[in-house]
């Protein structure tokens, strides 16, 4: 299924590649290739079933730990 998921994302940015280099713009073809191995992470995550921690827990972590309750 990963591999599935990674070729469609990478069938993808190939469609994509072109316009992405034909103005020469390396900055968006970086934010862009980063995006889609973000993409890439998270759907092995999803596919994977690991337990992903809420993120609602890790901002109260940080906001404890910013104001210094207990």
């Amino acid at each position: 299924m990963i591999f599935f998921i990674i070729f469609i994302l990478l069938c993808l940015t190939l469609l994509d590649l072109p316009f992405l280099l034909q103005y020469n713009k390396s900055n968006v073809t970086i934010t862009y290739l980063a995006l889609v191995l973000i993409g890439i992470a998270i759907s092995y995550i999803v596919v994977q079933e690991v337990p992903v921690t809420s993120p609602a827990v890790l901002i109260e972590k940080i906001v404890v730990f910013v104001i210094g309750r207990v």
